[in-house]
């Protein structure tokens, strides 16, 4: 769950990202769009998906880019960590960086057009139905969202303009209909008293009303020009937008929405981590599991009727389907219209508890059902689900980084703390390093892990030299750092490095998850934490193997998931075949595939059928799964890409 940033420190945030010994600096890119195989494929107004009021999205499915079913373009990013306090999960952030990861060749110290994220086409010619009518201004069709500036990120500056037009399908142009010129958060607070605005429009002239009406927002957006350091020229003028709905016999006054939602999202039912060795966790589980975590969801009716809800709370044991919780706490709940509420399951002395050998895998589900009709105008934001690895590393973080973190003095050095329930065997280390712009961080620096002295860092134990911050063209984001002898630890023990150049490294720094407690740095003779609240992306690897594992181990797969031809040449063809069998016949129903990459970010999901296209996939591994109409998985199987 994100923390609201303070204006205290986000000014200290600027003072030690310019003069302090550590640092903090925004990103040069999105990592998941500098990784990710999906392209662009609709980008102008002759796409042949029709849409018919309603058009409702909140950005809350687990995707990065917006949904193809409503949107025709994917340069903004879908996220959970970007904005502050957003009114649903999910966010589309526009900012300086395009769909590839890389910011926009045209863009400079001057503010021009960056992302856009255009509709499909609309029919707003006539309603369908049961009684289909022709559509008009006395129609009252009004398309509201939800806007914030900045959230976590750079602040736009006044010509940094955030734009709405509509798409007059007649005249074939579009129309500027509704900006808002670029502010920090803090000032946007002051003028409207809220973290994010609600802005309505009324579509009120004739040319609108046809069939092929698309809108778009688009950003302005510049970078610093190059007085600034290289390591600090990033994603920068950030926009995030949620909640976006068009419909008819709606009033600019009446705000009133239908939905009861989810508004925070959790990532770890753990105390510290969001990922630990599973023999690990098994020494001590009581000690480490949070049976605290709660999260909040909204009503966004206005009123005046109570929702009758249920709640549901369940912990999914993946590897033999099992529920090893399942809490509808209470059964049922009446909400008033208007308000947000904390649900908190009652989870009493529970711990996880799986047959896994060696890596084990739950889903934790939060899921909200309205007895109330109408139906939720959104049913994807009714539920919040995450997993729960065990595998053979330690995380903090959530994976996404918010920031870059760093030291500017030789010599100086960096220990992230972590501490063993049992003994075992550092491998390697994982560090997710950001990419910089013209490679400022390429400096080399000492791998090194301390032992521990009475909470800090005690007596150097392994350093290796001639290591650089590495980046890869794989999906899975952190690089692996391989030690050349394996060293048996007990207890706490400290990693990181110990640099020779004053140049920033620029570690992923994650904001969601406050470990600040663990991160320790010197650069004049004794030990200090950070004064930044957050978690770095460093995760060790203990065990046999030397790199992380990925993938859920099962032990009850019902479904024998063959593809062909597997390895499959990028770019030269256009889909693999999928086949599903079972002991008795091919599967035919409610299934569904996604398509993962080795982190668990998921690429492509939708409903089953024989094939799908991996033309745009870069080299590498990939994880396809068939899950059914309950949610459960039963089939799954490797695509690899050369």
């Amino acid at each position: 769950m994100f923390k609201h940033l303070s204006l205290s420190i986000l000014i200290l945030f600027i003072l030690k990202t310019s003069f302090g010994q550590e640092n903090l600096s925004t990103l040069a890119t999105y990592p998941e769009l500098n990784n990710s195989n999906i392209v662009n494929d609709i980008k102008d107004s002759k796409s042949t998906q029709i849409l018919t009021l309603p058009f409702a999205d909140d950005f809350s499915y687990n995707l990065i880019y917006p949904d193809k079913k409503l949107w025709a373009d994917r340069y903004v990013y879908v996220n959970n960590s970007f904005s502050i306090n957003p009114p649903t999960i999910g966010v589309a952030s526009f900012d300086a960086v395009n769909d590839t990861g890389g910011v926009y060749s045209h863009i400079s110290q001057y503010a021009y057009y960056a992302d856009t994220l255009t509709s499909n086409p609309i029919r707003l010619d006539s309603v369908f139905g049961s009684s289909p009518t022709a559509l008009s201004p006395a129609d009252s069709v009004v398309l509201s969202f939800w806007v914030q500036p900045q959230g976590v990120g750079n602040a736009p500056e006044e010509e940094d303009s955030l734009i709405l037009q509509f798409f007059s399908p007649s005249s074939n142009e579009w129309i500027n209909i509704w900006a808002h010129e670029g502010m920090p958060l803090d000032s946007f607070v002051v003028d409207y008293g809220v973290e994010f605005l609600r802005v309505s429009i009324s579509v009120v002239d004739p040319i609108f009303f046809e069939s092929g009406f698309r809108f778009r927002f688009i950003n302005k957006a510049s970078i610093p020009n190059n007085t600034i350091p290289s390591w600090r020229s990033g994603l920068y003028d950030h926009w995030h937008l949620d909640y976006v709905y068009l419909d008819r016999n709606r009033t600019m006054a009446n705000s009133s929405v239908n939905d009861i939602a989810f508004t925070t999202h959790l990532n770890t039912l753990l105390n510290a981590y969001t990922a630990m060795p599973w023999n690990q966790y098994k020494a001590n589980p009581a000690a480490v599991t949070n049976t605290n975590a709660s999260i909040q969801f909204t009503n966004l009716d206005l009123g005046p009727t109570v929702k009758n809800l249920n709640q549901y709370f369940s912990i999914q044991n993946l590897f033999d389907k099992s529920f090893t919780f399942a809490n509808p706490f209470p059964a049922t709940f009446n909400m008033n219209p208007n308000t947000t509420v904390t649900y908190s399951p009652n989870y009493g002395s529970f711990t996880f508890q799986s047959a896994a050998p060696d890596y084990a895998d739950f889903e934790v589900m939060f899921r909200l059902l309205s007895n109330t009709p109408p139906p939720d105008l959104i049913r994807t934001n009714d539920t919040m689900r995450f997993y729960q690895r065990f595998y053979n590393y330690y995380a903090y973080d959530d994976g996404t980084p918010e920031a870059g973190y760093g030291l500017s003095n030789n010599g100086a050095r960096l220990a992230y703390q972590f501490t063993l329930n049992q003994g075992d065997s550092l491998q390697s280390i994982q560090f997710y390093f950001n990419q910089t712009v013209g490679n400022a961080n390429q400096q080399y620096f000492y791998l090194t892990v301390w032992d521990d002295n009475n909470g800090q860092p005690g007596n150097v134990i392994y350093e290796q030299s001639g290591v650089r911050p590495q980046f890869t063209d794989q999906l899975f984001k952190f690089y692996t750092y391989e030690l050349s002898t394996p060293i048996f630890l007990t207890g706490t023990f400290y990693v990181g490095w110990r640099q020779t150049t004053n140049d920033n490294l620029n570690i992923g720094f994650d904001f969601n998850s406050d470990r600040s407690e663990s991160i320790f740095y010197n650069t004049g003779g004794s030990w200090t934490n950070t004064s930044f609240e957050g978690a770095l992306m460093i995760r060790p690897i203990f065990g046999a193997e030397k790199q992380a594992h990925v993938g859920i181990e099962s032990n009850n797969e019902t479904v024998k998931v063959k593809i062909f031809p597997n390895p499959v040449h990028s770019g030269s063809t256009v889909y693999v075949q999928i086949e599903l069998q079972n002991n008795e016949l091919t599967p035919t129903g409610n299934y569904t595939i996604k398509l993962m990459d080795l982190s668990g970010r998921i690429i492509i999901v939708e409903s089953f059928n024989d094939q799908i296209g991996i033309s745009d996939l870069k080299s590498g591994m990939y994880i396809l799964t068939v899950w059914d109409s309950n949610g459960t998985l039963v089939g799954r199987s490797k695509i690899i890409v050369q």
